[in-house]
């Protein structure tokens, strides 16, 4: 009788136990982690992030960041971290976050009006891209690329009609 209330007991405190743990990973996969009061935040990640790099762009619109590297490691995100735009929205879990950063980049909105030399134009569009204007200089000044296109460096700049382009950043 008396082994019978011991196992029953353990038993108890088992289930206690393993009911704590199974609300601890719910908390930690399935609640709500966002920290800001907007409808949405953009974050862009940088190519050859790290994910303290992506903790360091999240860490601002997270309550808490050691639940969502703890998810992020589960779901292997941190030795596959893809560089982009991404929305974050208002109460999203850590799952939906490591998901979103993991196959939801959303594309940006490049604008440029009529400049005057290549330069201007790579200046204008690092602004609004990871680029940076000197490769993008670079890559507007390729000979070969001109050559390919049937241009010239003085006739290059025809190449680029100002309007709205929409590109991955």
């Amino acid at each position: 009788m008396y082994i019978k209330k011991i196992l029953i007991i353990i038993v108890l405190l088992g289930a206690v136990g393993m009911g704590a743990f199974a609300w601890y990973v719910y908390n930690t996969a399935f609640s709500g982690n966002t920290a800001f009061n907007n409808k949405e935040a953009h974050v862009y990640i940088p190519t050859n992030a790290t994910i303290n790099d992506v903790v360091a762009e999240l860490g601002p619109l997270l309550r808490d960041t050691e639940t969502f590297v703890t998810i992020a490691n589960q779901k292997k995100y941190t030795s596959n971290i893809k560089p982009g735009h991404f929305i974050i929205a208002k109460g999203m879990t850590n799952n939906d976050i490591v998901n979103t950063l993991r196959s939801r980049n959303i594309p940006i909105n490049i604008k440029f009006n009529n400049q005057e030399r290549l330069e201007d134009l790579a200046g204008h569009i690092s602004k609004q891209i990871e680029a940076d204007s000197i490769s993008l200089l670079k890559s507007m000044h390729d000979p070969q690329f001109l050559k390919e296109e049937g241009l010239t460096e003085e006739t290059a700049l025809c190449l680029y009609i100002p309007n709205t382009y929409e590109f991955y950043w």
